[in-house]
């Protein structure tokens, strides 16, 4: 049975089908926090915040140039 860490509340309150990355996938996170841990509505409400973020930030600069702005 899921909990969700952001809601703390289970199943049948919440929905537990979706996996949530620790860092985003639009950030190349591979990562992912243990299924059940995080609800679907949760997922939902922070990938509208992420995807605002991703595309209206400095973070966009980066996703779109794939040349390194660093060199070491």
């Amino acid at each position: 049975m899921g909990y969700c860490i952001y809601y703390k509340k289970t199943e049948p309150d919440l929905r537990f089908d979706k996996e949530e990355h620790i860092i985003p996938a639009g950030l190349g996170g591979i990562h992912k926090p243990e299924k059940g841990s995080v609800s679907d509505e949760a997922y939902e409400k922070f990938s509208k915040i992420e995807t605002v973020a991703l595309r209206n930030s400095i973070i966009a600069f980066n996703r779109m140039n794939p040349t390194p702005i660093f060199d070491n």
